[in-house]
């Protein structure tokens, strides 16, 4: 009584909703829970069903319904039966119906069945779609169910999928549209909703479900339930849209989809269910499987159904349509919850989601169904509406021959018309499937409905003779003088798997019938399909042709147009392929020829009109009064974005307050001058003007001439009504290089080669003034194509964007990031391009696809656009190149969501020229959906350049169509403003010519001598070093000068000179060729000689001094560049051959890139790469002559073949003629003496300076009070304090980890170094002991005591089985053993223990634990592992509290702790990470997996760990997807230190920064630095420290390491430092000396070794098991290479690190001592190691015991690709077992082959590598405890079937994982 009065909450609904959720939630049961999540089919459903399991969902599968022709009573009756089963339970929570209603109420009988989807798709009506949602959901309420699995908003990209009808479009924003449905079905969502949030109107609406989840359309080959193979990007931008609608539209519930995306099952994918749908996406209602979809995940279907339930739950999925067998679902789903593996958290979520949308229908306060909608099935009104749709469905394809002589519309009086084909009268065929029955079904008694042949004769006149023949032959058709006939055909409906098809065909007599009518009368084909068909061999004999899709019931429709009573409207929403040979094809497809392309549609007029709507010009003439006195009002307004007084964003924002939609396109657009004029930017309000290559106002123009010019067109943008000043843009990528006179400086591989910045910078300034000068406010410097690049190393490209600040000023130093900035009338807007990845391209091709992993793009690609950022470059503008397939300028992920959103770019994105119209190929095909997905992409302002109306008016319409939102115009506008305001374009849009004297002045030709001079790169000097050609003597009696480029101004600059292309010849421009310059310097008295192309007799028999040759290059720029052979140019090679043959020479090559070179070296004397060095050739003949010397490097590699291509610095295969970084050094013939000392002199008072300050300092150091010593002080202020009183140096040697050999007190004193590691088996002594360990560690210690700040040092030793590297330490089994006990607590005693025996050698840091998840056994580690299953390397865990300590219970996340006191040590998680899952579990190798995969099977661990307080963790040697871990900063700083936050040290493998490049130490200089920035804290050198050391500290001081990173590092490595309480207790004592290898420990080790033991055979059967063994025989034989041998018991990483056989390396017992010890003592104990059969036989043995396996290894050494025991193991086994009853003992660090010698073996055991412990085998093989080990792994049958894990589709296994027989102990 007490429980009835009481107040529920959940049931009054005027509680808040989540009040409610609340409250019901806290009453429920588990078991009420996971019936909520249940869903079964409605033929196992009953009301005490759903009341004993509560369940909390029924369904009607396709077809399922409560009998034959069911009316709406009938259907409420059976709801509302199984309601009230539901609201009997103790909670009285209701359950949802939910049914298909994919076209219309499609199961139930006399509802109206609407045009499937791909019908609908065609109107591009979405009003239309929304009404018959509204419809849709009358009908469904009428039978009283509240839920429809609908819409499908699938984007069919391959019409071959069976599902494709069920897909609007293969246009996303086709589908988008249609999401229209959903307010239909729902009800319109209130404006106040938030985002995600599920809504339901009434009673009158029905929850809808948005399916499938997602890509279901984008399969390969467009099977059904098969695998999208997409990037990320392509996902997101084709597949995901429809989902964004949906969402917004306040969908209630998403269906998952069966197939999968790049491998992985969307039932699987945790990723996109859980870590996008509803964390990014915010959705708020809940995810229901497909039906029997979790069953689906693995293959065969409900193959391991426990692990289909736990994948699939913790993915996200809420509600499973079981739909039969729920109890197995029930009982499995609440044994994971349980046992833990799936978290409460998990199920409440579910649970609280389904409730939400139950409450939110109202099914609490109506949850049954009555029959007051009951008229609503079938309705005229609905009818008539589905009439609608089918008008409006159909596409005309043709008609008539030509547009003169059509036949539709077909006249409705004539004398006899034919009516032809399977179609015609058929009302399945006319719905398809989803109708009535899941497949449909055939004929005309399904439903109610009109067929096409019904409806031809309601429509034509009285008098016309309608004949109806399905399948007439020609004789037929021409003899019966038909006016003209209909032919019906189509495709037998499908659903599903069953209409995937190969040949999209139409069937048989379909085609006859065409081919017969046609032949024989003018006819007109309807096709009723699914999809297109192919159609293409019949057209010619069609007259005209309609595509009427699946119409439904109402064929009315097709008839209505078809005579004319309406037109044709419809437009394809797919395209209409030719033959399937070109599928999958959809429109922006590169190879894209359709037979009708995508939005293909004839219309035609009805016959008459029916109304006209009036009133349109009184409207437009209020309008136009209303808008003349606006206009008047606003001439006397204040303009605040006229002030410059005005914040800067307030006047961007008054000024696009006041913008119309034309205006703010205008903006956007940016034509060349050629198309330009003032009236045109007046009336288009056109936002940019710019020069493309060459395009001049004049030849030779001045820079009056460009002034005029450009204030012209300016005025026709200042005239507007607003009068936004436009911005002018040209080229000047070296120099001001389309104008005449200008300084042409070196292209920017030239640039590269002198490594100066600071040099770089003076020349943006200087081109700066030069563009100014002509009036331009706006330039680009480039880093594409090849000349065009500085290097093709990304550190030098960052350090060039120097040029940036030359260019448009100083950014001041509080500016923030992102936000461009120019200085003022002396600079210019600047250009960072071509974003991103153009110098990447496959070959080197340009405008082609980079392929390159994320890593890739963001570590070489990508860093010049930081730089650029930072130092407030004005616009980016984006490559015509791809990545990874996708066009860039339709790459939305990069564009706005990395420059934009993560780099917080907030100037303005360009299109390069004509860059949308190449989204497709070829250009400009489908122009509108180039439009629209460059825009959405993010680009802001479009370089058009010509067809700008085209653009206008294209956009505009898609503005106002809403296929692009007017937040995207506003945002591109936005930016443009913002970078005209910086600009100071509003306050001085007009140029004067106070600049014009800066065009080629005298200082920039100087300065552009000196770039010539400082780019030159020498690359040979004479034959040998001693013997240099160079420097040239000025004084020679005669020299020649030869090649085609040494007198050709032209060749000498290259392309993008002058005109785009670049030129020939010495008239372009101003400047001096090299022969001038060569002539301008030699002594007055030598005589030059100038020939092109002398043979070599001419050079022999002229005797010249010597010879200078000047080959190259002709001039080229982008595509007209890309070459396959890059060799010089005929007569190149032939006059370097000539000339060198004859005489001493110096060869000066003049090209944008290396160039064959190789084949004539040998006949060069001197070699000098001279790039493309511009207009002042003066500064070759500077260098060559010795007036100063060569100093310039390679910034590109010089290959020696191009087969070698591309071949870049640190690449496997790197081979070079001349390496990255190479040049030859000379000296000037004479130094400035004078001001070399002054220099000297200044440098010395320096440093005088600075060592007295630096004595001052140190004096009042030692005074001072430091807060970083004392103890008290709070740990960040201790670090902080610390801190800021290192140098560089200091915090350097903070990093470095190095080996004990190579380490001494000096040593870490000298380079300040931070910690001291032992390699495996690297000890003080040969059987050292704890004592000898204190004292080399402290010793080393007193070393880092003894510096300036006594930082102490961290000394770690790997300790992976116990303190393996220690003599007499405990040597516990190895963590695959300890897998197999499945117990944490034992582990975390075995951490304690291990803590206690490392501490007593003085050493405070172990390299344990290894948390790998081993995937496959053949790798060589795989020992180290505890299992291959994520969830047991988790628990293990464990180990971490065991040696560091317990972390305290309000610990933050991820910050290390190591307990008080001298008993715990820093542990060290290893190796991050999926070093486990290897290629064939080859050590090192690389990891193949997507992300999902990665972070659910190998990541967990690492989340625990940090969990645990772990202090460190190690880098793995291996490779995710290609990428090094070494240098995987995503994963190493993006996940593990911000997303995991943690806070401990990242510290490197041993030598592992080294392996970065192949072959190691390839590059050192770039290992370090990918390895630091990267993000990785200390570095385990070992022995190179000095190299480490130096080369950091250049990088830091370079900038090419931040100082950022550095402190980064050394804060974590001082905060477990102090942690550690190194600080406080820096040296170690004996006071613990005396835990190493107690007995306490070695029980331990022993009781580790009984629980890891797993019995995998007893006896041929269970009555007659061997084992336990009886004590007491006679005798017994103990055979086998591994049961003496204390060594191979222990395995690797046990004294030395591959380990090592015999009994005498430490302290312990092995199996056969252990068996003497436990035996009888009467019991005689025989010990053979390899006996034959004979012996075996003959000796009369009780039993025997065989001991076999592996022999110890570690890491690659013990990869094995046929793991086989060992040391003629199989044999002892067969000899031994063949003779007498035996248990075989495998002593291995992984399963090995057993089955075939499984049948001789009476007991198996699997003893891993039990350690030092032997005797705890002993226990356990004679009972005196059980067998409780479980396979921590699965024991394979043969390696064919390696990897081979739990949950594979071809799992197989000889012992299945978790496998383990038991035995009990015998009293």
């Amino acid at each position: 009584m007490a429980a009835e009065a009481e107040y529920l909450k959940y049931k009054d609904p005027k509680q808040p909703l989540n009040v409610r959720i609340k409250d019901l939630m806290s009453r429920m049961t588990l078991q009420e829970k996971i019936g909520q999540m249940t869903q079964i089919d409605r033929t196992v459903a009953s009301a005490d069903v759903i009341n004993k399991y509560f369940i909390g969902s029924v369904l009607s599968g396709g077809g399922s319904v409560p009998k034959k022709e069911a009316s709406a009573e009938d259907w409420i009756n059976m709801v509302n039966d199984f309601q009230k089963g539901a609201l009997s339970t103790r909670l009285g929570i209701p359950m949802i119906y939910g049914i298909d209603a994919v076209h219309g109420h499609n199961n139930v009988y006399k509802a109206t069945i609407f045009p499937h989807n791909v019908g609908l798709g065609a109107t591009r009506d979405p009003a239309l779609v929304k009404k018959i949602g509204e419809a849709t959901a009358l009908e469904v309420r009428a039978t009283g169910i509240p839920y429809v699995f609908a819409p499908c908003i699938a984007v069919c990209r391959d019409p071959r999928w069976g599902r494709c009808y069920e897909s609007y479009s293969e246009d996303h924003s086709v589908v988008q549209a249609m999401t229209q449905i959903i307010p239909g079905l729902q009800g319109q969502i209130p404006t106040n909703s938030r985002k995600g949030v599920p809504f339901v109107a009434g009673k009158k609406k029905v929850a809808a479900c948005a399916k499938h989840y997602v890509g279901d359309g984008g399969t390969t080959e467009g099977i059904n339930e098969n695998n999208t193979v997409i990037n990320r990007h392509g996902l997101l931008s084709i597949h995901m849209p429809g989902y964004y609608n949906s969402i917004i539209n306040g969908v209630s519930t998403v269906m998952i989809s069966y197939s999968s995306w790049n491998g992985i099952k969307m039932h699987a994918n945790r990723d996109l269910i859980t870590g996008f749908l509803k964390n990014t996406l915010r959705f708020r209602g809940f995810v229901i499987s497909d039906w029997q979809g979790i069953d689906r995940i693995t293959s065969p279907p409900h193959a391991n159904y426990t692990y289909s339930i736990v994948t699939g739950i913790n993915a996200g999925i809420d509600m499973i349509m079981v739909p039969y067998n729920y109890t197995e679902f029930i009982d499995g789903l609440t044994s994971l919850v349980k046992n833990k593996f799936i978290a409460m958290s998990r199920i409440d979520d579910a649970v609280k989601r389904i409730l939400r949308v139950k409450f939110v229908m109202g099914l609490f306060e109506s949850p049954l169904a009555d029959n007051t909608l009951v008229d609503q099935l079938g309705s005229q009104e609905h009818r008539e509406l589905a009439r609608e749709a089918v008008r409006k469905s159909l596409v005309l394809l043709k008609n008539g021959e030509d547009a003169d002589t059509p036949l539709l519309p077909l006249p409705k009086k004539a004398s006899k018309i034919l009516v032809a084909g399977s179609h015609a009268d058929n009302l399945g065929y006319q719905c398809g499937g989803w109708t009535i029955e899941w497949q449909g079904l055939s004929g005309n008694n399904i439903t109610s409905g009109t067929t096409i042949l019904s409806a031809i004769k309601n429509t034509v006149d009285k008098d016309t003779k309608v004949v109806y023949k399905e399948n007439p032959d020609l004789e037929y058709v021409k003899s019966n003088d038909f006016s003209y006939a209909i032919v019906v055909v189509g495709e037998h409906p499908y659903a599903e798997t069953f209409g995937d098809s190969l040949n999209l065909t139409i069937p048989d007599p379909g085609p006859k019938t065409i081919t017969n009518v046609c032949g024989g009368v003018k006819c007109v084909v309807v096709v009723i399909s699914g999809r297109p068909v192919v159609i293409q061999p019949y057209l010619d004999t069609i007259e005209a042709l309609v595509a009427a899709w699946l119409p439904g019931t109402e064929g009315q429709g097709v008839a209505d147009v078809l005579f004319g009573d309406y037109g044709f409207t419809g437009k394809l929403s797919r395209t209409w392929f030719k033959t399937v040979d070109q599928l999958p094809m959809n429109v922006g497809d590169s190879h894209y020829d359709p037979l009708y392309p995508f939005g293909f549609g004839l219309t035609t007029k009805p016959n008459k009109v029916v109304v006209f709507e009036m009133a349109k010009i009184p409207i437009f003439m209020v309008g136009f009064l209303l808008l003349n006195c606006w206009v008047a009002l606003a001439d006397a307004e204040y303009l605040k974005y006229k002030d410059p007084k005005q914040p800067l964003n307030v006047r961007i924002k008054d000024l696009i307050n006041r913008m119309t939609l034309e205006e703010k396109i205008g903006q956007m657009v940016q034509i060349d001058r050629t198309v330009a004029s003032a009236n045109a930017i007046n009336k288009y309000f056109i936002g940019s003007v710019l020069s493309g290559g060459g395009s001049v106002p004049k030849k030779q123009a001045s820079a009056e001439d460009w002034i005029n010019m450009v204030n012209d067109f300016q005025k026709g943008a200042l005239s507007t009504r607003l009068g936004i000043p436009m911005i002018y843009g040209i080229d000047a990528v070296h120099g001001h290089n389309n104008v005449y006179k200008a300084t042409i400086f070196p292209h920017n591989i030239g640039m590269g080669a002198t490594r100066d910045p600071e040099l770089v910078k003076k020349i943006g300034e200087a081109t700066a003034l030069e563009v100014r000068a002509t009036g331009i406010p706006y330039v680009d410097p480039r880093w594409g194509r090849c000349y065009e690049s500085y290097s093709e190393d990304p550190t030098l490209v960052q350090a060039m964007t120097e040029i940036i600040p030359g260019l448009q000023g100083q950014i001041p130093a509080n500016s923030r990031k992102g936000v461009p900035f120019v200085a003022g009338k002396k600079n210019v807007a600047a250009c960072a391009k071509h974003y991103v990845g153009d110098g990447g391209t496959t070959k080197g091709i340009n405008e082609n696809n980079t392929v390159i992993d994320r890593h890739g793009l963001l570590s070489i690609h990508m860093p010049g656009y930081y730089n650029s950022i930072i130092k407030g470059v004005s616009t980016v503008m984006v490559s015509f190149s791809s990545w990874n397939g996708v066009k860039m300028h339709a790459n939305r992920e990069l564009v706005t969501g990395f420059l934009k959103n993560t780099l917080r770019f907030r100037g303005f994105v360009i299109s390069d020229w004509q860059g949308i119209d190449r989204i497709t190929s070829p250009p400009h095909a489908n122009y509108t959906y180039s439009i629209l997905t460059g825009i959405t992409t993010g680009i802001d302002m479009i370089m058009v350049p010509f067809n700008y109306t085209e653009f206008i008016d294209g956009l505009t319409s898609l503005v106002k169509h809403n296929f692009i939102p007017t937040s995207r115009i506003d945002d591109a506008v936005r930016r443009i403003l913002r970078v005209k305001f910086m600009m100071g374009l509003f306050e001085n849009p007009l140029a004067d010519y106070s600049l014009v004297n800066q065009l080629g002045r005298q200082e920039h030709r100087d300065l552009a001598r000196e770039a010539v001079r400082r780019s030159l790169v020498l690359l040979k000097n004479g034959q040998y070093a001693h013997k240099p050609l160079l420097p040239l003597p000025k004084k020679a009696s005669k020299i020649l000068v030869a090649g085609s480029h040494a007198d050709n101004l032209g060749y000498q600059c290259g392309g993008w000179t002058i005109d785009w292309q670049g030129l020939s010849g010495n008239n372009l421009t101003t400047g001096t060729t090299i022969l001038s310059a060569i002539k301008n310097t030699v002594d007055k008295d030598t005589k030059v000689v100038y020939k092109e192309n002398p043979d070599l007799e001419y050079v022999k028999s002229n005797d010249f001094s010597y010879a200078i040759v000047v080959v190259g290059e002709h001039p080229y720029a982008e595509t007209f560049g890309d070459s396959l052979n890059l060799t010089i140019p005929d007569p190149g090679p032939q006059t370097i051959t000539n000339v060198c043959g004859g005489v001493k020479c110096v060869v000066v090559v003049i090209s944008g890139r290396p160039v064959v070179i190789q084949p004539y070296l040998d006949t060069i004397e001197a070699l000098v790469a001279a790039w493309l060095p511009g207009t002042e050739g003066q500064g070759v003949a500077d260098v060559l002559f010795g007036d100063y010397g060569f100093t310039g490097k390679l910034p590109r590699t010089w290959f020696k073949t191009v087969d070698q291509l591309p071949m870049n610095v640190g690449d496997s295969h790197y081979d070079p003629l001349y390496p990255f970084g190479f040049g030859l050094t000379t000296k000037p013939n004479k130094l400035r003496g004078e001001e070399e000392k002054k220099e000297t002199m200044a440098k010395f008072l320096n440093l005088l300076v600075g060592l007295m300050l630096l004595t001052c300092c140190v004096s009042i150091t030692e005074a001072e009070y430091l807060k970083y010593k004392d103890p008290k002080q709070p740990l960040n202020i201790r670090i902080k304090d610390l801190m800021k009183r290192m140098t560089l140096e200091e915090k350097i040697g903070q990093m470095v980890q190095i080996e004990r050999t190579v380490a001494s007190a000096d040593v870490i004193k000298n380079y300040f170094i931070g910690s001291v590691l032992s390699g495996g088996g690297s000890v003080p002594k040969v059987n050292a002991t704890a004592e000898d360990w204190v004292d080399m560690v402290n010793e080393l210690q007193k070393g880092a005591l003894s510096t300036r700040l006594g930082i102490p040092l961290i000394y770690g030793i790997d300790a992976v089985h116990g303190h393996n590297n220690v003599y007499k330490a405990t040597i516990f089994p190895h963590n695959v053993g300890l897998g197999a006990t499945r117990d944490p607590a034992l582990v975390r005693k075995i951490g304690e223990a291990t803590a206690l025996e490392v501490r007593a050698t003085g050493i405070p840091y172990a390299f344990a634990p290894c948390i790998a998840v081993c995937r496959d056994p053949r790798w060589g580690r795989c020992y180290e592992s505890y299992s291959e299953d994520h969830r047991i390397v988790q628990a293990m865990t464990e180990i971490i509290p065991g040696l560091q300590g317990e972390i305290p219970a309000n610990s933050p996340k991820g910050v290390p702790y190591v307990a008080p006191g001298k008993t715990k040590v820093a542990a060290c998680a290893k190796h991050f990470v999926g070093d486990g899952g290897t290629i064939k579990g080859i050590n090192e190798n690389n990891t193949v997996i997507d992300r999902h995969g990665l972070l659910s099977i190998h990541m967990p661990a690492y989340d625990n760990s940090i969990i645990k307080g772990v202090a460190t963790v190690m880098v793995s040697y291996s490779s995710l997807n290609g990428v090094k871990m070494h240098a995987n900063r995503d994963l190493v700083t993006g996940f593990l230190k911000k997303t995991l936050r943690f806070r401990g040290f990242v510290i490197s493998d041993y030598q592992g920064i080294d392996r970065i490049t192949y072959p190691p130490h390839a590059n050192y200089t770039y290992s370090v630095l990918a390895g630091v920035n990267a993000g990785i804290d200390m570095v385990m050198i070992p022995f190179t420290y000095k190299e480490f050391i130096d080369d950091l500290t250049s990088l830091v001081k370079n900038n090419f390491v931040p100082m950022s990173r550095i402190n980064d590092a050394v804060k974590r490595i001082l905060r477990v430092k102090f942690v550690m309480g190194l600080f406080e207790n820096p040296l170690a004592d004996y006071s613990l000396v005396n835990q190493i290898g107690t007995q306490e420990h070695r029980e331990l080790a022993r009781e580790a070794v009984r629980k890891s033991l797993v019995l995998l055979k007893n006896g041929e059967d269970a009555d007659k098991p061997l084992i336990p063994l009886p004590k007491k025989a006679s005798k017994i034989l103990v055979a086998g290479s591994h049961a003496d041998n204390l060594g191979f018991q222990c395995g690797g990483w046990t004294i030395t690190w591959q380990g090592q056989g015999g009994n005498n390396i430490t302290k312990g017992t092995t199996i056969l001592s252990a068996i003497k010890n436990t035996v009888d003592k009467d019991t005689k104990v025989v010990h053979k190691e390899n006996p034959d059969l004979e012996y075996v036989k003959s000796n009369n043995f009780s039993y025997a015991i065989v001991v076999v396996g592996e022999e110890p290894y570690a890491e690659t050494k013990g990869d094995s690709k046929n793991l086989t025991i060992s040391h003629n193991g199989y044999d002892t086994i067969k000899n031994v077992c063949g003779g007498i009853k035996c248990v075989v003992v495998v002593i291995s660090g992984r399963p090995l082959v057993m089955q075939p010698y499984v049948e001789s073996i009476d007991a198996l055991v699997a003893a891993w590598l039990p350690g030092t412990e032997g005797q705890g085998v002993a226990d356990v093989l004679f009972g005196d405890y059980g067998f409780t080990g479980k396979l921590p792994r699965t024991w394979f049958k043969t390696v064919d079937q390696l990897p081979m894990n739990v949950g594979d589709s071809h799992y197989d296994p000889l012992f299945p994982f978790g496998f383990g027989l038991t035995t009990k102990p015998v009293n």
